[in-house]
């Protein structure tokens, strides 16, 4: 009778302590290290700059940078694109500038042609970039799982550990690499778009910036429609 009290005492020992482990492995970060890993909070984030000075080298910033520069000439050529076709239609009613019909034609060429090598540039440093760290991350991230007790596996499933580093990986990978290129081209497009009008015309620049707050408003609008209309789809395939 002794003996089976003692082996349900131990039986309640051993599920506090899975259910101990279970909970710090909910909390589980895998850019930390050992105790640091156990401790993480849910609150906690790793930010983009923090993931970006903690795995990056010399190297990945130097890569960083000079994808960020041909971010900026690509954001640039949309509105230079656009400002010559608006002189090329000036110079058919005789009242363009930046030399003649000819030579406007010349400019939309040569920008296609830097645009074209430019933002190819752009994708492959982003691209090497996000490698270079999703694979260093990859390496902390196994170091890490190899560190853990016994009790971590209980409740995860080693066979899908594999699967599981190399899908949040992959995400990160995405996140740092053309998706910031993605941002950074719309963002610079936008400021030199305004730019452009402002210097070029910015009397009717201003007369156009009243229609912003409706198109603002109006994207929003539709943002939200489609981001219910996606959770309904996903609710019916659940």
């Amino acid at each position: 009778m002794a003996n089976t009290k003692m082996s349900i005492g131990d039986t309640g020992q051993v599920q506090s302590l899975v259910d101990m482990v279970a909970d710090k492995v909910s909390k589980y970060d895998p850019t930390k290290d050992g105790e640091e890993a156990s401790a993480y909070k849910e609150t906690e984030e790793v930010g983009f700059w923090n993931l970006i000075f903690r795995y990056a080298t010399g190297t990945d910033i130097m890569l960083w940078v000079l994808a960020m520069i041909a971010t900026i000439i690509t954001g640039a050529s949309m509105p230079a694109f656009v400002l010559i076709f608006g002189e090329m239609i000036d110079s058919i009613g005789g009242a363009g500038g930046f030399g003649s019909l000819s030579d406007q034609a010349l400019y939309m060429v040569y920008i296609g042609i830097v645009t074209m090598f430019v933002s190819g540039t752009q994708l492959f440093l982003f691209a090497w970039f996000a490698d270079r760290i999703a694979h260093r991350i990859k390496i902390r991230y196994f170091e890490a799982t190899l560190n853990m007790d016994s009790a971590f596996f209980d409740v995860q499933n080693p066979t899908e550990m594999a699967a599981k580093i190399a899908k949040e990986t992959s995400s990160i990978q995405k996140g740092i690499g053309h998706k910031v290129g993605q941002v950074g081209m719309s963002v610079f497009s936008a400021i030199f778009g305004f730019a452009f009008a402002f210097y070029w015309g910015w009397l009717l620049t201003v007369i156009l910036l009243g229609g912003v707050p409706a198109m603002a408003v109006a994207g929003g609008v539709m943002g939200v429609a489609a981001e219910g209309s996606q959770k309904e789809a996903l609710v019916s395939y659940a």
